[in-house]
This record gives structure tokens, sequence and C-alpha cells, in this order.
């Protein structure tokens, strides 16, 4: 083979992977915008579930969304996944879940049974994202089972369940501190004090002592 027929060659291969990056490029715009366009209709009917629900305005329409939705997550998890960012806008800026209305559509979606099983997952990532669920959406049913997770091996695991605790318990969870051994970085040392900061009125010396009695430098 000739000098001038292997370059014809290698460029021959590199034109046909540059089409091959094209094209996946091409697809993954393509898959991209219509999930973009999916999560917006989807989002769209999750918001007008939850405000006829709150509003009690359409009652029976908002009910038959409901079923309809509480299948779907009993079938598959990740419609759950996906509507939880919807729900924590919600918690997050009006606080709902304080709220019966709110509390109804957690009670009849079985959201903490089916989050109660994710924790068991072993998939650390389902176990973790359901953990944080547990407590954004204040599930203070599931805290045994988060409780467990707490010396997990798996670190994200692990933090989501610190995080957990602090969040259902307040400043009486500082006591168990002391047992943790595992290396607790800075971005959780900041969520835990942001959870304690919404707790203010908990404030009690006696467990920051607790806390500080820790062999584990990143506690202190």
């Amino acid at each position: 083979m000739s000098l001038i027929n292997a370059l014809y060659i290698l460029i021959a291969i590199f034109i046909f992977v540059i089409i091959l990056i094209w094209c996946y490029l091409f697809l993954f715009v393509t898959i991209k915008k219509k999930r973009g366009k999916e999560d917006i209709v989807f989002e769209k009917k999750i918001l007008e579930g939850i405000i006829a629900t709150y509003s009690k305005v359409e009652i029976e329409e908002s009910n038959k969304q409901l079923k309809k939705f509480k299948k779907v997550i009993n079938k598959d998890i990740k419609y759950l996944f996906r509507a939880a960012t919807i729900f924590i806008k919600f918690n997050r800026i009006v606080k709902f879940s304080n709220l019966q209305n709110f509390k109804v559509i957690f009670d009849y979606l079985e959201v903490s049974s089916v989050l109660n099983q994710k924790i068991n997952n072993e998939k650390g990532y389902v176990k973790a994202k359901a953990i944080w669920l547990s407590y954004e959406f204040e599930l203070s049913e599931n805290i045994k089972t988060i409780n467990k997770c707490r010396n997990d091996k798996n670190t994200l695991v692990r933090r989501e369940a610190q995080v957990a605790l602090v969040s259902f318990l307040g400043w009486k969870s500082l006591a168990f501190f002391p047992y943790v051994k595992p290396y607790i970085s800075l971005w959780q040392q900041i969520r835990i004090i942001e959870k304690l900061e919404e707790k203010p009125h908990e404030f009690d010396d006696i467990y920051i002592q607790k806390a500080l009695a820790s062999e584990n430098k990143t506690i202190i």
C-alpha cells in the first residue's frame, strides 16, 4: 500500500468519525429538546393538580389526575423523582406541606411508603435521593429507616442520612455526631447548619457540647 493510499484511508476514517460525532450531537440535541418539552407539559400537569387540590377547585377532576399519577409512580419511581423538584419548589416557597391539603396529596400518593422502599434499594444514588426527598417532604415517618443509613458505606447515602436526621431532630441530632467517624465535608457541614438555622427555638448548648466531644476533627 502506497503512502498516498494510506493517507486517503486515514482521511476517509477521519471524515467518517466526524460524521458520526455530528450525528450523535444532532441526536442528543433533538432528544434533549423533546425531553424539555415533555418536562414542561409534565410540570404543568403537576402544578395544575396541586393548585386545584389546594384551592378546592375542580376537586373531582384533580382527584382523577392524582389517581393516574399514583398508578404511574407505583409503576416507575422515576416519575416521582421528576415531580419531586416541582413539589420541593412549592414546599420551599410557601411551605404547603404545613397545610393539610398538601399532606393529603402525599398521603394519597403513598409517597412515604414509596420512598421508604427506595431507601432500602441497593443502588446508592436511588437510596440517597429517597432520603433527600423524605426530609425535603418532611416525611418524618421514614426516620427509622433513614437512621440505619447514618453510617452507610456509601458516602452520598451516609451524608444525606445525617442531614436528614438534623432536619427531623434539629439540635437533638447533634448527639449522634460523637459516633460519626467518616470525614464530613464542608458542603455537608453547611447543609447541617442551614437545617439547624430552621429550628432556632430548639437550641440547646448540651447537644453542642456532645458534638464537640467527638474525636472527628471535621466536626469541631
